[in-house]
């Protein structure tokens, strides 16, 4: 929890509520969140995140496509995974960076004008990447490609995941519930909102989570 006397920045399009840095650098839930994120997307497992990393979840991710995909439809997507990992404290051929780089950065930006919004634009890319047939929601089996570009099976974790996320329990993911838990799993606080469970099931992992030594 925030302490009391630290009062929310709510002043964005959906009055999300978004703290300065040291809240999140001082929150065990965000700072585990964050930990097992990077870990996550940590695809060679080297300890830090690179270029490299970056471009094999780009290509792993557009080979679970099934749709042949345009060159601007590719070129959307690298954009927006550039964005995104920009947010995580890479820069574009940038040197790599540790867990404990990345977690400052992000902590740093949140209160930046247009955070929240830059976190839809992000995760919109990846939306409209995932809803092959465009017919505006992503569905069980569409779904089910999310996690392929890190290239490890979660499928256990999957159906937890997907009816966090589908909020009105209807069988698919608007890009409005889709947004909604981009944005509570990457700024948000509270160790009880379904978004903890974007990318796994993070109950069953979160203790173990390592948080890296911040000083």
């Amino acid at each position: 929890m925030a302490p009391q006397t630290v009062t929310p920045n709510t002043s964005n399009p959906y009055n999300f509520p978004v703290y300065p840095a040291e809240v999140y650098l001082t929150n065990e839930f965000w700072l585990k969140k964050m930990s097992y994120f990077l870990d996550y997307i940590d695809i060679d497992q080297n300890g830090q995140l690179s270029q490299n990393d970056k471009d094999l979840w780009v290509t792993r991710t557009i080979a679970e496509i099934s749709k042949p995909l345009s060159p601007e439809e590719v070129q959307a997507f690298k954009t927006g995974v550039d964005h995104a990992w920009e947010w995580y404290g890479l820069m574009p051929d940038g040197p790599p960076i540790t867990k404990k780089e990345s977690i400052k950065h992000m902590a740093e930006v949140t209160l930046q004008p247009g955070c929240v919004e830059h976190i839809k634009t992000i995760s919109d890319r990846w939306f409209n990447l995932l809803d092959e047939d465009q017919d505006g929601v992503v569905s069980w089996k569409e779904f089910l490609k999310m996690q392929k570009g890190v290239g490890r099976d979660l499928s256990a974790d999957a159906k937890v995941c997907f009816e966090a996320i589908d909020e009105d329990g209807n069988g698919a993911i608007s890009k409005d519930e889709w947004g909604a838990a981009a944005r509570g799993f990457f700024i948000g606080i509270d160790p009880k909102s379904p978004s903890r469970l974007f990318w796994c099931d993070f109950d069953k992992v979160e203790a173990s989570v390592e948080v890296p030594a911040l000083a």
